[in-house]
């Protein structure tokens, strides 16, 4: 698993910080913050996670060709 986190472009690395922050976002909000984030921003945080999950892992594998 070295290559899991090889960042290629600049795009990977806001991938990155939307994969591991927006699940970040929500543990606060849900501990600390007692639900005070406004239920839009969660639900748009969760539309923007899912898509980045689902671009990066149902990405086509680079052929030879």
């Amino acid at each position: 698993m070295p290559h899991l986190f090889k960042r290629k472009t600049f795009n990977d690395t806001l991938a990155l910080l939307v994969v591991f922050g927006v699940p970040l976002l929500w543990i606060v909000d849900a501990v600390w913050l007692d639900g005070k984030v406004a239920k839009e921003a969660i639900g748009a945080s969760i539309l923007a996670w899912g898509s980045v999950i689902q671009y990066y892992f149902r990405k086509a594998p680079p052929t030879g060709t």
